[in-house]
């Protein structure tokens, strides 16, 4: 084996060599260690905010809109407002709440809402607060046939549907008839006195609020200009689904080509 202090001054480097580059990485892991602890600190005060800032808003909604949302769709919407509005500090909760509710507006409350129609439809009065969406809305004081006519401009064959021909005697007076949800629970609704807010052609997805005390009969809710208030908004896939055009031809058991 070489010896002598050539040889010995090499034996004696490579350990220093060996810890300096131990040293090295001792630092670099420690950066990326204290870089990921800072890192899982900035995104748990992030979603402390979020948080904070999701039950700030649902306390403004219940207490100035009586709207009780889903808390998924809730911080959902204000992760998507605040990004588009750019609230990135010094939020303005009002106006935030705003927002949310311009887009709680266009929601469907299936999605959006939690119920709070009673689980039972046939007792006699409602007597709460009720907000609630608009599915679809018809005028049954007027034949199908004849609302066709008057939508499409032009004559509907439906001399082979008895149930249409049935349908062709309507009544003279408006009466329109609802169905409405809660996001939870189905009921349907009729205009008992005349309410000049409400049309066939109100957008489906709609939303109203029903100030009780409401009469109900036979878990048909009764509805007058005095307890239902229009709040507005629509539905893009009821619109889609539940327009006049397509509504009428399902009342009347017709096919439209």
């Amino acid at each position: 084996m070489p010896s002598g202090p050539g040889v010995s001054a090499c034996i004696v480097a490579r350990p220093k060599q060996t810890r300096r580059a131990s040293s090295v990485r001792l630092e670099l892991i420690s950066a990326a260690l204290f870089a990921l602890i800072a890192s899982i600190d900035t995104t748990s005060k992030a979603d402390q905010r979020m948080e904070s800032t999701v039950r700030r808003v649902n306390n403004l909604l219940k207490g100035n809109k009586g709207i009780a949302c889903k808390l998924d769709w809730l911080t959902a919407c204000i992760e998507w407002v605040v990004e588009e509005e750019q609230m990135t500090s010094n939020i303005d909760y009002n106006k935030l709440q705003d927002l949310v509710y311009e887009q709680w507006l266009l929601s469907d409350l299936c999605d959006s809402s939690l119920g709070c129609l009673p689980a039972s439809h046939d007792k006699h009065t409602l007597d709460n607060l009720y907000l609630l969406q608009i599915n679809s809305i018809i005028n049954v004081g007027m034949s199908a046939y004849s609302q066709l006519q008057m939508l499409k401009g032009q004559e509907i064959d439906a001399t082979d549907s008895d149930k249409a021909k049935r349908n062709m005697e309507g009544k003279p007076t408006r009466m329109l008839l609802l169905q409405l949800t809660d996001g939870s629970v189905e009921i349907s609704a009729i205009e008992y006195h005349l309410i000049p807010f409400l049309s066939s052609e109100t957008p489906p997805g709609s939303k109203i609020k029903l100030r009780g005390p409401v009469q109900c009969r036979l878990g048909i809710i009764l509805l007058t200009s005095q307890n239902v208030t229009m709040l507005g908004g629509e539905v893009e896939h009821l619109m889609a689904t539940n327009n006049q055009k397509c509504i009428l031809p399902r009342v009347m058991y017709v096919s439209i080509l």
